[in-house]
């Protein structure tokens, strides 16, 4: 799959049982008993099989870090809330008035899918929500929206009706991660101290179980509630993309109830597949920016086509 839009190589390997390839490093890899492999939810193999025959897809990287030319909302926000680290560049007084500027007149949803499929493309995952918490769709849910910008349509739902009215197979990105919702808090911050390794935080001294923060089970039932509205409103959809990896440790899946979760999502998408950045197996791995280990499993490597995880003014990789 090539991206729209990164520096840095990262990827996330799922492994039943023992790593068979130590290449990878020790924090990309998440080992699950077979006991606990077993236990979550997957696709058949007759619904992963258009994915694993496509081989070539277009990732839309893109939403209101685009307007600076920057990575999406690493190269944006300030705020980075726990266990994430460190700040983003541009104050959050100012990042967060860039939907005011969000015109996109040009903006053509069929034009992009038709240049998808001349280039051979067989699907087409469009960011949602990334980091920065913003709604790529219009949601009832919150009002850091879109449809809330001079632009005003629902530019998910325009790419969705495209893709679907020609048959491309359709997927929606949506980060777990929300730097902005103000009940984000997947970590207490009061009971961890920072350190420079994943999972990048660890226990206070004394502290025996760190916890979500008090306002995290309000974020979980809002996630529930935005994860349910796009698997209702926006057609077949043939691949959901979580991005929150387990890295080490830094997110796991009680953060997101990600049993419960993708079950839901298997129930109201039937034949849907899932990555595997919700801290459970999923369906395929994600490397970025490098071929896929071996192992006998799905994987898709994400490869930008500049050097940033959005549209910037950086070399563009050529084949």
């Amino acid at each position: 799959m090539f991206l729209f839009g990164a520096s840095s190589i990262k990827a996330q390997w799922s492994i039943k049982g023992e790593a068979t390839d130590k290449k990878a490093g020790w924090n990309l890899l998440q080992k699950f008993t077979p006991e606990e492999w077993d236990a979550s939810n997957f696709a058949t193999a007759e619904e992963m099989e258009w994915f694993n025959n496509a081989r070539y897809g277009m990732f839309i990287h893109f939403g209101l870090s685009t307007y600076i030319g920057k990575d999406l909302s690493w190269g944006m926000c300030y705020t980075r809330k726990a266990p994430d680290q460190g700040h983003g560049p541009i104050a959050d007084s100012v990042w967060t008035t860039y939907p005011g500027h969000f015109i996109f007149d040009d903006f053509n949803a069929k034009r992009w899918v038709e240049i998808a499929r001349k280039a051979g493309m067989r699907y087409i995952v469009v960011i949602a929500k990334h980091h920065d918490g913003f709604h790529m769709w219009d949601t009832k849910f919150s009002d850091f929206k879109i449809t809330n910008t001079p632009f005003g349509r629902d530019y998910l739902k325009e790419i969705a009706d495209a893709c679907q009215g020609v048959g491309m197979k359709f997927g929606i990105y949506y980060s777990q991660r929300d730097w902005y919702h103000p009940d984000y808090a997947p970590v207490d911050t009061s009971l961890i101290m920072a350190q420079n390794e994943p999972p990048y935080y660890q226990p206070k001294p004394g502290v025996t179980e760190v916890r979500p923060g008090s306002s995290h089970q309000k974020y979980i039932d809002y996630q529930f509630d935005v994860v349910r509205e796009l698997c209702t409103n926006y057609g077949k959809i043939d691949v959901f993309w979580f991005d929150a990896c387990w890295w080490g440790g830094m997110f796991t899946a009680d953060m997101w109830e990600s049993e419960k979760l993708t079950r839901m999502i298997r129930k109201l998408q039937p034949g849907v597949i899932i990555n595997n950045r919700a801290s459970i197996p999923g369906d395929f791995d994600t490397p970025e920016q490098k071929i896929g280990m071996s192992q006998d499993r799905p994987w898709e490597s994400c490869i930008t086509l500049c050097s940033t995880w959005s549209w910037s003014e950086t070399p563009v990789k050529y084949l």
